[in-house]
């Protein structure tokens, strides 16, 4: 099943599961299109999606931190 029938199977908006995941919603939108192909976005919704299917209530993933510009 894909992420985002995965999603909708869990009742979550695109922006929950991404705020859940610590990704932006347009990276998340670009995955479930398939025109995303960074792993660590795409792993962190699943990871989410996976504690969720198991039972685990409002599984949230700290934010990943981008480097400080110099």
């Amino acid at each position: 099943m894909s992420i985002r029938d995965r999603r909708r199977a869990a009742g979550m908006s695109r922006r929950e599961l991404a705020d859940r995941a610590g990704i932006d919603p347009n990276v998340l939108q670009q995955i479930e299109l398939g025109t995303w192909e960074e792993g660590e976005a795409r792993i962190r919704a699943e990871v989410v999606l996976e504690r969720t299917e198991a039972g685990e209530t409002d599984v949230r993933l700290s934010p990943v931190k981008r480097p400080e510009a110099t």
